[in-house]
């Protein structure tokens, strides 16, 4: 067998692996350059971002505030780091109501179909001062720790 001969067949060889190579590169940066285009495209604006539930969660993964369906409504809670609610924006059918609270007590401010009202609770959650307007009017009462009511206006 002639060397000669051998030695052209593996240079044919290799110059076919290396034209199909030089296919192959090309058409890996063909495909690559075609999704730098797509990706570079201009993404227009949404007008809403719309879900019906969000939370947000702090660093070890605990729920702080959630938005979304409350009850018979819909609104905002903020809990603290036990998981207990400390504030809340509610709105539902039969009225809006905002709460507010800390282990010294707590505040409700209520916008109902009937009227509105404040009640400020003690750490035992016992109500201690009521402001309420209604159609008939409106009143203010004071109450001790036992509930009985030391003031009221009008009498």
């Amino acid at each position: 067998m002639n060397p000669n001969i051998a030695l052209e067949q593996r240079l044919d060889q290799l110059e076919c692996k290396c034209r199909n190579l030089r296919r192959i590169v090309a058409g890996v940066a063909v495909a690559a350059a075609a999704v730098l285009l797509v990706a570079a495209a201009p993404n227009p604006a949404k007008e809403a971002l719309q879900i019906s539930k969000l939370e947000v969660v702090d660093k070890e993964g605990k729920v702080r505030i959630r938005l979304g369906q409350a009850d018979e409504g819909f609104g905002m809670v903020v809990y603290d780091s036990d998981g207990k609610s400390r504030a809340t924006l509610t709105d539902a059918p039969r009225g809006s109501v905002m709460s507010l609270s800390k282990k010294g007590g707590s505040i409700i401010l209520m916008a109902l179909e009937e009227g509105c009202g404040m009640t400020i609770r003690d750490e035992g959650g016992k109500p201690r001062a009521l402001v309420v307007q209604q159609k008939g009017g409106a009143e203010i009462l004071l109450k001790d720790k036992e509930g009985n009511t030391v003031f009221s206006a009008p009498k």
